[in-house]
Formats: structure tokens, sequence, C-alpha cells
């Protein structure tokens, strides 16, 4: 609701308290477009305080996303009843609502504090045996069989020979006869 020098000679009267300086949009209920997540940046460029996040908007998007940016603080408006007196109840969360709404934020921030390295995928060992494919004999294999493409097909698991390998099966010869949908294996070509 303040512009920047008002924030400014706000700050500047606490300077020495340890704050946190959070982006309002004091419309009720905030529409969309006037919520100013854009600031949120500004803020961290400007001071150096923590910043934070006052929603009035109806729902949890805007705080989400605030959270995705950085707020370190958010504040949202609670009510037991959106049927009490006053004029923020009716634009309030009551307490089901709000206990969701709390959960998303906080998964938010923790997803922002546990990056993941994406060259370490120890933890998809099992996921990418079940998901990723392997070669398979498309139809019957004849022993003695020189391999071309038309003679491979791709399943799951991917528990054989990779599918991105599937030019080192081409030209080889089969040792044995193999059935339709059999994973190939690399000792089964010469």
């Amino acid at each position: 609701m303040s512009n920047w020098d008002e924030l400014n000679s706000a700050i500047e009267v606490f300077k020495n308290i340890d704050l946190t300086i959070m982006q309002c949009s004091s419309i009720y209920p905030c529409p969309t477009k006037n919520v100013g997540l854009n600031i949120l940046d500004e803020l961290k460029n400007k001071y150096e305080h923590q910043i934070g996040f006052s929603d009035h908007t109806v729902g949890f998007a805007a705080s989400i996303a605030a959270a995705a940016l950085g707020a370190t603080v958010i504040e949202k408006h609670f009510t037991f009843s959106k049927n009490m007196y006053g004029s923020d109840a009716k634009h309030s969360m009551e307490p089901k609502e709000f206990k969701v709404f709390c959960q998303e934020v906080k998964d938010t921030w923790d997803m922002i504090s546990n990056p993941v390295n994406k060259d370490d995928v120890t933890i998809y060992t099992k996921m990418k045996n079940v998901f990723q494919k392997s070669i398979v004999a498309k139809h019957d294999i004849l022993k003695g069989t020189k391999i071309n493409f038309n003679h491979l097909a791709f399943k799951k698991p991917g528990s054989g020979i990779p599918a991105k390998d599937y030019k080192k099966l081409i030209g080889k010869k089969s040792k044995t006869t193999m059935k339709r949908n059999t994973l190939l294996e690399m000792e089964d070509f010469e």
C-alpha cells in the first residue's frame, strides 16, 4: 500500500531492528493482477532484510508463488467462520482451509530448501528399472539371423540392454533361437 518513499522512511525509523518487509496490496479481496509479486525481487534487491508477503487474495496461489520467490513470512487472514462480523471475515480462511493452506506453503519452502542434483539419480534406480525400456525380440528370431532394426522392439522393464544401445546389436548374429518378446542380452549374439 506504501510507495517507495514511504517505505524508505519507515525502514529508516526502524533501521536498527531486525525487520521483515512485507509486500501487501490492501484490496479486499485482491485481484490477481494487483498482487505485485514482482515487488518481492525489488524488496530483496533494495533492502538487507527478510521479505514477506501479506496475502489478501482468495485462495492459495499468491502465497505459494511468494514463498517460491523468497518470502520467508506469509500473512493470511483467518476466521472461525466467514459469517462472522467484520470486513475481513468473508475474505478470510476458515480452519480446515487454513490448515491445508499452511501445509502447502510449508511444502513450498521445503522444496526450495532441498535442491536436487539432476546428475544424482540413485533414488530413482528402482523406478528407472520399472519405466525405462529394454530391447526385446520383435518377433521370433532364428539362430544365425543377422540382426537389423526390424528384429527389435523396446519394452519395459529396463533391466536388459537399454533401448538407446540398439545400434550395438545391428549386424550381429544370434547364437540361439529367441522367441518374440524375449529380453535380449549381449551374450545372445556374436
